[in-house]
């Protein structure tokens, strides 16, 4: 049973189009062809905005989020910043802006005359984190409300929050649908339905 703020965000979505939400959970890496290609109407999984995907689907923007370092539980490598990745090993989920951001890192550290980070990479965070797990990383990359996941069941320690802040978005194929999407949301948000999902995960 899927649970989580995109899934309780999409039903209520789909309530006020008359819809039922029917949740297909896929990696990453199969979401922008499946909503191109017509085998699902669109992407609920907190998908950064970028120039790039808006030329190719319609994007509804909603809200923002960050690039999250996880630690093994107490952190005992003590990460508080990014330099202290210098010359570990991280892990990360395949094709999204997490890597993308994990490479922009370690590049930025090079820059400084800093080793570089070395990335590995995982089909979805769910892998990632299980190498962070068993020691095969040093660190775990990946966005902030699923660090904050894992920090608050006490598995990992989230280590360095909120970096890129970067804005979220649905992405859909067509874009009547799209910006029926967009109305329900403007509803959603004068009921104050929106802010209390929002907070209520934090």
């Amino acid at each position: 049973q899927l649970r989580g703020l995109h899934v309780e965000l999409g039903e209520a979505i789909a309530k006020k189009l008359c819809l039922k939400a029917e949740h297909v959970r896929v990696e990453f890496s199969v979401m922008v062809p499946g909503v191109q290609s017509g085998r699902w109407d669109m992407i609920n999984t907190g998908m950064f905005f970028t120039e790039d995907r808006a030329k190719i689907m319609q994007l509804v923007r909603y809200g923002f989020d960050g690039i999250s370092i996880s630690a093994q539980k107490g952190n005992p490598q003590k990460l508080s910043k990014p330099e202290d990745l210098s010359g570990k090993s991280v892990s990360v989920e395949l094709g999204g802006a997490p890597e993308r951001r994990a490479r922009e890192l370690s590049k930025s550290l090079e820059e400084k005359g800093l080793k570089p980070v070395t990335i590995r990479t995982f089909e979805n965070f769910a892998a990632a984190y299980q190498a962070l797990r068993v020691g095969q990383v040093d660190a775990a990359v990946s966005v902030d409300a699923v660090a904050r996941l894992y920090g608050e069941k006490g598995e990992f320690a989230e280590a360095i929050p909120g970096l890129y802040p970067t804005l979220i978005a649905f992405g859909l194929k067509q874009k009547p649908l799209a910006e029926a999407v967009a109305q329900a949301l403007t509803e959603l948000k004068a009921e104050g339905a929106y802010q209390k999902m929002f907070t209520a995960y934090g």
